[in-house]
């Protein structure tokens, strides 16, 4: 069985017609999940711990909860491909495009900014990229145990590399062709990232209908 909410923070500026947009399709889908803080940048990690939390209570007998930005087309046959071939081994590991050398941004006008207080070294800890990545139950519990203890990151793929790697038990895995931009031929890949809506159509026609 695969569920798809869509988590939503509260949205400020938006106006009459947007609002109404999102409560006809929380009636007639039922499918949003809505968070009571601003939904901006800097809130994505207390967003993602919150959506886990929730996955984690109510969805206690899901095993693998996969979390995915609204700009990515997902092969979905692929996924359920990776977790029927790979079940053991991401039962307490959170998957996807692991990072490699990732520098801390120092300019107060990036949306990556981390000040030195929050992060001493030049480095960040190995973490999955944020666009998509594979968490299993039996990780979201551990993250979530140690969270409200461990300062973290307005980054939220680099706050659940931090946490994972304070955790000592989480593993981060590699997937191997996970996610690409060639938004051009259907994707071997997991993931097609940073799309807008009418490339996810496309690429879900192209894929889909051969």
């Amino acid at each position: 069985m695969i569920d798809c909410p869509h988590v939503v923070g509260e949205c400020s500026d938006c106006n009459t017609a947007a609002r109404s947009m999102l409560r006809d399709e929380a009636e007639t889908y039922n499918d949003i999940l809505q968070i009571n803080f601003t939904d901006t940048y800097r809130n994505l990690t207390l967003k993602t711990l919150t959506s886990f939390k929730w996955v984690h209570t109510k969805c206690a007998h899901v095993q693998f909860y996969l979390k995915i930005d609204d700009d990515v087309y997902l092969n979905l046959h692929k996924i359920l491909w990776l977790l029927n071939a790979n079940r053991d081994k991401l039962k307490n590991a959170l998957a996807g495009e692991r990072s490699k050398t990732v520098w801390v941004v120092r300019d107060k006008q990036s949306p990556y900014y981390v000040s030195r207080d929050n992060m001493p070294g030049f480095l960040h800890p190995q973490f999955c990229y944020g666009t998509t990545y594979l968490a299993s139950n039996t990780a979201i519990e551990t993250l979530l145990r140690i969270a409200g203890s461990t300062p973290l990151l307005p980054l939220e793929d680099v706050s659940m590399g931090i946490l994972a790697k304070k955790s000592g038990l989480v593993q981060m895995l590699d997937i191997p062709d996970w996610r690409t931009r060639d938004v051009h031929i259907c994707p071997i890949e997991y993931t097609v990232f940073e799309l807008n809506c009418t490339e996810i159509e496309r690429i879900w026609t192209q894929c889909n209908h051969r």
